[in-house]
């Protein structure tokens, strides 16, 4: 992989890389990069979603509600707010929730 990259001029970062086997794999490949040995991990997350190795969503589901709850739990002062009218409460709750 090392040599296939250099052909084009791109170098690997072996911090950055990772590796991992999708499905059920019995044994768990080493690969080096510049002498260095690439992680194994069983997750992660790319763009914002979690990736897993066993093709569950489990994480993603639990990760996206994580998020959604934190984002909704900082309007509890909009909500408590007696001085704005229940339009804009609805509208700041729809907006929200569309960029969830």
């Amino acid at each position: 992989m090392e040599e296939e990259a250099a052909t084009i001029c791109l170098l690997i970062s072996t911090e950055k890389t990772k590796l991992m086997a999708v499905g059920e794999c019995d044994m768990t490949p080493n690969i080096a990069i510049q002498g260095k040995n690439i992680d194994t991990v069983e997750d992660f997350c790319y763009l914002g979603s979690v990736i897993s190795n066993n093709s569950s969503c489990d994480k993603e589901i639990r990760t996206r509600l994580g998020k959604a709850s934190s984002v909704f739990g900082r309007l509890n002062s909009i909500w408590k707010d007696k001085g704005l009218s229940i339009g804009t409460k609805i509208h700041t709750y729809i907006h929200k929730s569309f960029f969830v």
